[in-house]
Order: structure tokens, then sequence, then C-alpha cells
């Protein structure tokens, strides 16, 4: 009954833990949400560049525009100075030499005047660079003045130069000095021209990314026209996008955005970038992607939630319809209730009205408190209470229940399952009631009639363990009816009547039989009460059946005052054997004492594990044995696949048992298929021979990878290994490994076996590894001249096949002979260690089986095999001197490793072994309260899976040698 609701509760349970994630967005949504997020980040990006470069483009025309206007426009200024100079030549020689009438000034002002601005400057200018005569002499500036000396002192033929310079008012103007050369005179014209013009023109463009502006070609770049910018501060973005600063510094923001040389001058135009303008537009392109980023992540979130919802009631309808159909028509009834002080019922099956006269309909939502008798509904309380406290899932009960009308009650048995969230609180109770009134008023008239009886009566199971007594128990052993129930009366008898006790109550129970009803017994035993005082008793046997279970019915007549006078005849002896008998006890425990802690210094020195470890100091410990673990398998791999890349691997032909190697292989995966809780099969074919000859450790290797990549990618179901014949041909193998996992999508097939590659990066962060494992595969496939390929669809597993050829041996019925004899015969022809014993193997794995009969055979025992702890206890039990060794799992269907353990030792104990049978635990579980449990329940010796060869034999010889 309770593990067929165990097994129950484990099929419910995950609609609660579905309730239990209703607010929480799963990994996969947070992923895709990033995705999404990094998608737009690079949107964002590139519309910032390509703004950016279509900036820049539009500068460089600008600016290439902008110079080819400038150098128009001083071309044509140099050639109206020419002109004016080449049309008034003789009259500026004259003028230049101190000559000419006032009419010459006159006609050269009225051309300046008619083709420059009316505040043009000129002059004329003699061979030593002295102004011999011009207009507003008084405004030239110094700087003018150098430049005229020396272009006339450097110029060697007639052209002319164009200069920019500040003037005494603080604003940069042009020169052009044009030298006049006649025969054997010089001189020369100066005009000065301002920048006000190409200003005007600059202003007209009406550019806002960028300003343009005509600079020297030359360091510093002193800014001849347009804003000068050279100490002005960038604006930083706003206080919302500080982040972005530092990243946009260096590809966005710019100073300078394009350069253009101007000709014939050492000028140039530069496009310099107004950061105000720019840094608006960035904030604006990131501010508009985080709002659509916003509203799709809302968006998408409603809809998650929604289908959620959607189908979370759909899973509940479903599961109340499996409830309901379940539970209709059984005797056991399903109660689901809240952990509130008032217990309300969420569930009730369609059967409850048997029980409570009521539909489920009528029940649910009502307190289910209010149905318990109110004497038991304190123990009810208390006894869940203390359930939470301890974190128990299952509690069992006994109470009673009110009827529909409230006229008397019910008893019931309630088997209750605590459900806890994942903060480790108490969520709900799922109880599994089944009415046991009929049973209850059997045990009370029962009861009734032994308390009539005046003499003490003891009812037991056949364990030896108190069930009931009446009044008159009570008062022979001084002490409460509750302080008897459930304790073992063998507690209260003598050390020296408890073998004889054992032994007739032994026999009693052992005469009984269907057909024949035995004699009772009547011995004489010695108790003592609970106040010390020893008691004389005589015990007859009767055998009584309550509810189908069978009990012994003891009754004790107190006969101390017929022993009072035996006793006294036979103190003497017996205080002089108290005396030795109490020597003896002080020489054992000194012994036990002193051999104790030198067990324990020698012991714990054998393994780190076995010394006093603290949680933290195992958890580091386990933590660097995993560590090494992983680092040594990365290395491994990463070795093999450098060997084999490099063709240093060189194949080692031998003959070897084929089925064996694979065999051998799947038992060291077998603890982490057991550890996952998937079936790992194997199927040989039956027109395969079991020899062949080639590498049995390459083989090995090969299957290890490939079977250990089907476990590790698989969470739920199986994986098998299949062998088989191609096409009938034993000489080419067809070796295939089917997984349930989940699968590979079609697109990266063609890549699964390239080195140092995944099916995709969250395959890689979900299980790890180094994705070497299949490329090792195919290079060993490869080296042994097969072929090797895979075939897979996405959530529903994958099928790996190998077709190798492989040359089968001809004598192999010879080859498996001679191999038996090695392995069952010592090199020096002594006996085996363990020749002529028997061990008892439950184990529920099948090549598990296999192998560890294999080992137990090779040191020369004997073998029998039960696949689970229920057969494994009645093997024991049909002869238990067969057997001195007893392998047992801990993890098995139908009944574990440690009830079944329990079980021996009890039967052990009650039968009174002098010499327990040695029982030593299997399992894959390692860590220090593994062992304690195994130790606990009576287990002597503990191996680890996979199981290590010389460790294996060392312990069986120790235990049964």
């Amino acid at each position: 009954m309770t593990g067929f609701m165990s097994e129950l509760n484990k099929k419910i349970t995950p609609l609660n833990r579905l309730k239990l994630s209703s607010f929480k967005l799963p990994l996969y949504f947070w992923l895709s949400m990033l995705s999404f997020a990094i998608v737009i980040s690079s949107m964002v990006y590139y519309l910032i560049l390509q703004n950016e470069s279509r900036i820049v483009q539009a500068a460089q025309i600008s600016s290439n525009g902008l110079a080819s206007f400038v150098g128009d426009y001083l071309e044509k200024h140099q050639l109206l100075v020419k002109s004016i100079a080449s049309h008034h030549q003789d009259r500026i020689l004259q003028l230049s030499k101190g000559g000419g009438y006032p009419y010459d000034l006159a006609e050269i002002t009225e051309d300046i005047r008619s083709l420059f601005p009316s505040q043009t400057e000129f002059a004329i200018i003699n061979p030593k660079g002295d102004i011999v005569i011009g207009s507003n002499l008084d405004q030239m500036g110094e700087k003018c003045h150098t430049l005229i000396k020396e272009t006339m002192k450097s110029s060697a033929a007639a052209v002319s130069r164009v200069s920019a310079h500040r003037s005494p008012s603080g604003e940069y103007h042009f020169d052009v000095l044009f030298p006049i050369i006649a025969a054997d005179e010089m001189a020369g014209f100066w005009v000065k021209l301002s920048f006000k013009p190409l200003e005007r023109f600059i202003v007209n463009l009406n550019i806002k990314e960028y300003d343009l502006v005509i600079t020297e070609q030359m360091p510093p770049y002193h800014v001849l026209l347009g804003k000068d910018i050279t100490n002005k501060a960038r604006a930083p973005l706003s206080d919302n996008f500080e982040y972005l600063e530092q990243e946009l510094e260096d590809i966005v923001f710019k100073d300078v955005l394009a350069i253009a040389p101007i000709s014939s001058v050492a000028w140039q135009v530069r496009a310099i970038q107004n950061t105000e303008v720019y840094r608006e537009l960035v904030e604006d392109i990131i501010i508009i992607a985080l709002a659509v980023f916003l509203a799709v992540f809302f968006v998408v979130t409603l809809v998650y939630l929604f289908v959620r919802g959607v189908h979370e009631e759909k899973e509940k309808i479903r599961q109340d319809a499996v409830h309901d159909q379940m539970f209709n028509a059984g005797p056991t009834i399903l109660l689901e209730k809240q952990t509130d002080q008032y217990m309300s019922i969420l569930y009730a099956s369609p059967n409850v009205s048997s029980l409570f006269g009521k539909s489920s309909k009528e029940v649910v939502k009502t307190p289910y408190l209010d149905w318990i008798c109110p004497d038991d509904a304190l123990m009810v309380r208390q006894t869940l209470l203390d359930a939470f406290k301890g974190k128990t899932s299952t509690v069992e009960m006994v109470y009673r229940i009110k009827n529909a009308n409230n006229e008397g009650a019910k008893w019931i048995y309630d088997l209750s399952h605590i459900l806890y969230n994942s903060a480790g609180k108490p969520e709900s109770i799922r109880g599994y009631i089944t009415s046991v009134h009929a049973q209850k008023t059997a045990e009370k008239n029962a009861t009734d009639l032994i308390q009539s009886v005046p003499e003490a009566i003891f009812v037991l199971d056949l364990d030896g363990k108190i069930v009931n007594t009446n009044r008159a128990a009570e008062y022979l052993l001084a002490c409460d009816k509750e302080a008897l129930v459930n304790v073992l009366f063998s507690h209260w008898l003598e050390a020296e009547s408890l073998v004889q006790y054992e032994h007739v109550k032994r026999q009693f129970i052992g005469a009984l039989t269907p057909e024949k009803e035995p004699l009772p017994n009547i011995d004489t035993f010695y108790l003592r009460d609970s106040k010390g005082h020893q008691l004389s008793v005589e015990i007859s046997f009767n055998h009584i059946e309550l509810n189908g279970e069978p009990l012994l019915v003891q009754v004790v007549r107190d006969v101390t005052l017929q022993m009072q006078v035996q006793q006294q005849l036979s103190f003497a002896k017996e205080q002089a054997e108290a005396l030795a008998k109490a020597r003896s006890r002080f020489v054992a425990t000194i012994s036990h004492e002193i051999r104790t802690p030198m067990n324990g210094v020698l012991g714990m020195t054998d393994l780190l594990f076995d010394t006093a470890l603290t949680p933290q100091q195992e958890q580091y410990l386990q933590a660097i044995k995993h560590s090494g673990d992983v680092l040594l398998s990365i290395i491994n791999e990463v070795l093999d696949f450098a060997k084999l890349d490099e063709g240093q691997v060189v194949l080692n032909q031998a003959e070897f048992n084929l089925k064996g190697s694979i065999e051998e292989t799947l038992h060291l995966l077998s603890p982490m298929a057991e550890e996952k809780g998937l079936a790992l099969s194997f199927n040989y074919s039956d027109q395969l021979p079991e020899n062949y000859l080639g590498d049995v450790l390459r083989m090995q290797q090969l299957l290890f990878n490939l079977v250990g990549n089907a476990l590790k990618f698989t969470e739920t179901g199986q994986v098998q290994i299949q062998v088989s014949p191609v096409a009938g041909d034993i000489s080419r193998l067809l070796i295939e490994v089917v997984d349930s996992g989940i699968g590979v999508a079609s697109e990266h097939l063609n890549k699964l076996f390239d080195s140092f590659t995944q099916a995709d990066e969250s395959t890689s962060r979900q299980f790890g590894g180094t994705g070497l494992g299949l490329a090792i595969c195919k290079q060993l496939v490869d080296l042994m001249g097969g072929s090797i390929g895979v075939s897979s669809e996405l959530n529903k597993g994958s099928t790996f096949w190998v077709k190798l050829p492989l040359e089968a041996t001809q004598s192999v019925d010879e080859t498996q002979g001679k191999d038996k004899q090695i392995h069952l015969q010592n090199p020096d022809d002594s006996p085996l260690p363990l020749a002529g014993k028997t061990v008892l193997l439950i184990e529920d794995n099948s090549i598990n089986q296999r192998v560890i009969e294999a080992f137990v055979e090779r040191l020369g025992a004997k073998i029998d095999i039960a696949e689970n702890g229920l057969k494994g206890v009645d093997y024991w039990r049909l002869d238990a001197h067969k057997y001195q060794l007893i392998l047992m799992d801990c993890q098995m269907p139908v009944m574990d490793g440690f009830e079944a353990t329990k079980i021996i030792r009890k039967e052990e104990r009650m039968s009174l072994q002098s010499h327990p049978i040695p029982i030593i635990a299997l399992t894959a579980n390692v860590l220090t309260e593994d062992k304690e449990k195994c130790y606990q329940v009576g287990m002597d010796d503990f191996l680890a899976k996979p199981i290590n060869r010389e460790q294996f034999d060392a312990t069986l010889i120790k235990w049964a040698g």
C-alpha cells in the first residue's frame, strides 16, 4: 500500500511544481530577450556608424567644394592685381622711383576702386621693399612690411605672391604682391584684400552637423576664416547615457571630419564636427531603440504568461481527470489540503462520498480539521507540525473522523505526502485515506477480552514486539501501558532467560501450520520490572489472528515466591559467577577501549575521505576531485586527439572478446546511467561470434566516448547499444548507440564530428565538454578502416552508427576455454582464494550482474544472483548457511539494499546468530553520509561503482576468505 502511494505521489508531483513556477520566466525566455537586446544594440551601433559615414562623406564634399571656390576666388583676385599692374606698369615704375604725376596715382586708385571693394588698400613698392606711396598706409601692419621686403628681395620673376596674416585690428586678411620687372628696373604692386566675402559664402551653406573653416596648412593651423573652436570643450552625453561616452569617444566623436588643401596657397579647408548636434542625434537613436526593446519585451512577456496560463489550466484539468479515474472505484480516497491552520480541502476524489457522505464538490473548500474528532485533532496537528520542522515528506496517522450526521466516528488510516516548495516551506498535503474502522473494532473487542483475564497477558507480533497488554501485565511490570507497547518483550527479560525464551518462541512459531494448532508451551523465565525487581514467571504461548495478521498471546504467571528458596540456595554460586563475569567484562571493555582508537588511527590513514572532515572540507575535497577528474578527462581527450591527428597511434592487433569488452565498458558507465535514472541496455546479435582480432583498448575507448556522449545528452528515457553484422557478413560489424536525448538539428549534423565542435553554443554551456569526443571517435574509426555517422531529430533522440571491418577468429570455443582457464587458476597452480565458497549477489542491473559474476568466479567462488532486495532476502532465508558473503546493491526496485539489510540483521538477532553473514554494499554514491548510512543499517564494508578489480578481490578475500 505504501509503495503504491509513493509511486502515485511521484506521478502527481509535477503538477504542483508547475504551480510553483507560475510567476517565473524560464532561462530560454531571458536568453531570447538578451539576444534581442544584442540585435537592437547592433542596429543602434550600425545606424550611428552609417550616420557618421554619411556626415563624413558630406563634409569631404563640402570641404573640397569650398577649397575649389576659395582657390578660384584667389586666382581671380591675383589676375585682377596682375592686370592692373600690367596696365599701369610705366606709372608704377615711375612712382616707385619717386617720380610720376598725381594723375598716375589717381588712375591706379580709380582702377582699384572699380575692381575691388571700396576699402581695399594698395601700395607702390620700390626695389628695396620700401613703400613709396599708397592708400591708408598708416593702417598697414608690421607683418605687411616684413612680407613686402622679403618678397621684393626674393622675387626673380613677375609672379604674384599671396600671404595671409592678422592685421593690427585683429582680423585676418591676405595680401597680393605682384613684382614688376622691366629691363633693369623693378617695382612692386601690393594689394590688401579681406576674407569677408568668403565668410558670407560659408554662412550661406547653413550646415548643422559640422563647421567649415579655412586654416593654415602648417601647425598650429591658425584659423583664417570661420569659427575658432580650438579651445572649445565637447558637450558630454546626458546622464542617462554616460556609460556610452567612452565607447563612442573613439568611434563617433571626431574633431576634424575632412581636410581639403587650397591650390596655389598654403591654406586648407577643414570640416569641424558640431558635437552638440551630433550627440543629440545619437541620444535620439538610443532612446528610440530602448523604447522599441521595452515595447517588444512587454508584449512578449504578456503573450508568454497568457500561453503558459492556458497550458497550466489544461494540465490541471487533465490531472483532475486522472485522479478521478484512479480513485473513483477504489477503497482509497485522495484528499489534497492546504497547510493553513484549518487544512482547507483543495481536491477530493469522487469516492469521497463513501466515507464523508457528501460529494467531492461539497467537500472541496471546507476545513478538513472540522471532520476530525476533537480528541484526535491535536495529535494530527502536532504530527504535521513536527513533520514540517523536520522536512519529512511522508507521515502515517490513524485517527477518527466524524460521520456526516455527527453521530459516531470512523477510524481511518491516513498516508500523507507533504509537498514543499523550492524555499523548503510546506505547500500542500496529499493524503491517501483508507477506512480501518472494522480493524479497530476487532481490536477493541480483543482488548476488552484481554482486560478481563486475571493473569498478565502480552499480545506480540511475530518479531516479539508488544502490541497490546492488559492491566494485570501493567501491574506485573509496574509501569503504564504506554511504556510497554511497541517495545520488545525480550527487553524485560534477564540475560540468562533471553536465549531460552527466543528458542522456545521460535519453536512455537515454527510449529504454526494452517492445518494444526500447536499445543501451548509453559516455561519458567526471569523478568525485571520497571523498579528493578527480579521476577520469576511462567510463560505460556498461544496463537491468534487479528485482521489476517498472526499474533502471539503470552500468558505470564508470577512464580517469584516459589523460586525464592531455589534462588537463596544458588546465591553463592551466582555471586561467584557474577564476579567472574564482571572481571571478564572489565577486561573486554579495556581491550575494546584500547583497540578502538588504534583501529581508528590506522584506518583513518588509508583514505583522506575517511578522516574527520567538516562539511566545508568535504565539499572542497569533492570539488577538487571533481575538478581534477574533469581536467584529467580534458587533458586525455586533447592528448588522444593530438596523437591521432599526428598519426602516432598504432593499432595493437590481438584476439579479444568483443562482447565481454562491451559489457565491461557499459559497467564503467552504469553509475552515470543510474544517477540520471536512465535505462542502459545491450543487444548482441546471435549471428556474431564473440572473439575478434583487433585493438581492444581502442574499441573500448570508441564505445566509451559514444555511450558516454549519449548518456550526457539524455535526461530521460534510455540508451541502447546494438551490435549486428552488416548484411549478414560477420567480418563487417554495425555498432549502433540509440538514445532518447535532446537530438541534433539537421543543419548541425555535418559539423558534428569536427574537433572542438558541439551542436551549438547553448549545448556547450549547458552540458560542458571540449567537443573532442566525437572527433576522436571519427579518427579511431578511420584508423580502423571503418565509417561513422549519425541520424538525429531535434528533441527526439539520436542514433550514432559505426561500421567496422573486423576479422573473426576461427577457434572461438578453444580461445574461450583457454581464457577461462587462465582466469580460474593462479600462475603457480595453487588453490583459488575463495574456492568452495558461495556468494549471494543482489543486483538489478544485468550488465553489472555479468561483470561481478565473472569477478567472483575468477576467485573460485560460486555465485547466486537475485535481481532485487525482496528476492535476495528470500534466497538467504531458504538457506542462510549456504552463503559466506552477500554483495548488496543499494538502489533497486521493489526493495532496496538498505531495507533488505535491515531485515536480514533483524532476523539474525532474533535467531541469536553468533556469526552474522558479512554484507558488502555496492553503490555509485561515495559521499561520507552515504557510507555512514550503509554502516548504520548493518552493512560491513563498502565498494564504489565502477568496481576496481584489486579492491574488489581484496575486500571479498577479507570477508569470505
